[in-house]
């Protein structure tokens, strides 16, 4: 703010936000923060963007800053590197065509990224690639992972669970898979 910081009332209102909590969220005030936030991404969003607006499908900001993308899996090994020059990024969902998935979760880039997600990849992705994320010791900041419907049979399930790089992982879907550990409400 006192720098007088294009994205200081993003940022604020995005933190405000996140303090409310529980049936609050609801709230009149909570819903004019919502619509606040995104009167303000819509109007200034690209701009704050900037270059990564160009190179991925979608973006979200996050605390004032580009920190999800939608990007195609056959793009992120080369675009990867220069996203994360150009901003904070965080999450990533990988969207079709997936490309070289093994390369992709055995790539040291995963380290970069709190969160992952590669749904409906299907046969793409399989045990081979569920190994090889297990494998790969740059996931280990990893806290949320997303491998719903990737033809993960019980094999790649018991070597996620298994691997010490995937630890931290605090939300994993495997939901739609051969092999569907995930809970299911009744």
């Amino acid at each position: 703010k006192a720098a007088n910081h294009p994205q200081a009332e993003l940022l604020d209102k995005q933190l405000a936000y996140r303090q409310i909590t529980g049936p609050n969220r609801r709230s009149d005030a909570a819903w004019a923060l919502i619509n606040a936030i995104d009167r303000l991404i819509k109007q200034h969003g690209a701009a704050w963007a900037g270059r990564v607006a160009e190179l991925v499908t979608r973006y979200e900001l996050k605390r004032g800053l580009v920190a999800q993308v939608d990007l195609p899996g056959d793009q992120f090994l080369s675009v990867m590197p220069e996203l994360l020059t150009l901003a904070p990024i965080q999450h990533v969902n990988l969207l079709a065509p997936f490309g070289p998935l093994d390369e992709i979760v055995a790539s040291p880039l995963l380290g970069r990224l709190s969160s992952l997600h590669v749904d409906s990849a299907k046969t793409a992705f399989g045990d081979r690639c569920a190994i090889a994320l297990a494998n790969n010791p740059h996931a280990t900041h990893l806290a949320d992972l997303s491998l719903a419907d990737c033809a993960i049979t019980r094999t790649g399930v018991d070597v996620l669970a298994a691997s010490p790089h995937l630890a931290g992982v605090k939300r994993l879907d495997l939901s739609s898979n051969p092999c569907d550990p995930t809970p299911q409400a009744i």
